[in-house]
């Protein structure tokens, strides 16, 4: 039965990269016939600056929560207050550097992107603690959803802006989109979870 859940969840967790591989390349095939050069080059710079301080700071709490023998509201509540303050801290790095980055390049434009792709590491935060429960169950397929939420609603916003600020929203839609998506998965999944230990 768990080798039948193991291969179901791995099975789901490789459509949903093949599903957001694809979503993305369509993507930026619309976006390559609407934008100019020169508009991707900005964004991507900004997301160099965006990448490097994401993963510098990077958190790994599931993988922590994943590691406890047994799960209590408080580590859940650790999990995320840990997760604010990464996401906090990334917004005042982004919000300090952009200035001296832009003026590096003499890109003034740099700085209101990066300020808006920096949205996409802070919403992170938000994400739910709570979706341990169903990942330590190999249940993949709440995970599923919420990522092909955010890619889907990533991939309408990119396409309804259609111009220079498309593809900062499309990345700032594929990463806040998850993170309110897993609030309602999580709180489902904690009371899944009570149900299961009160039976």
């Amino acid at each position: 039965m768990l080798a039948l859940k193991t291969l179901k969840g791995a099975a789901l967790l490789v459509l949903s990269r093949i599903m957001g591989r694809m979503i993305d390349f369509v993507t930026l095939l619309i976006l390559a016939r609407v934008l100019a050069p020169s508009d991707f080059g900005i964004v991507a710079l900004a997301m160099t600056l965006v990448a490097i301080v994401d993963i510098v700071l990077e958190v790994p709490v599931i993988q922590a929560l994943m590691r406890l023998p047994q799960l209590d509201r408080s580590h859940l509540d650790t999990g995320f207050t840990l997760g604010l303050i990464r996401g906090l801290l990334i917004a005042l790095v982004l919000l300090t550097t952009a200035v001296p980055f832009a003026a590096i390049y003499g890109e003034e434009q740099l700085i209101p992107v990066i300020a808006a792709l920096g949205v996409g590491p802070v919403a992170k935060a938000f994400y739910s603690p709570a979706m341990i429960y169903q990942i330590r169950a190999v249940n993949f397929s709440q995970v599923f959803l919420v990522e092909m939420f955010g890619k889907l609603s990533a991939f309408a916003a990119a396409i309804i802006s259609g111009d220079r600020p498309s593809i900062s929203c499309r990345w700032m839609n594929a990463t806040t989109s998850p993170s309110l998506s897993s609030a309602a998965d999580g709180d489902d999944a904690k009371l899944g979870d009570a149900a299961g230990d009160g039976a």
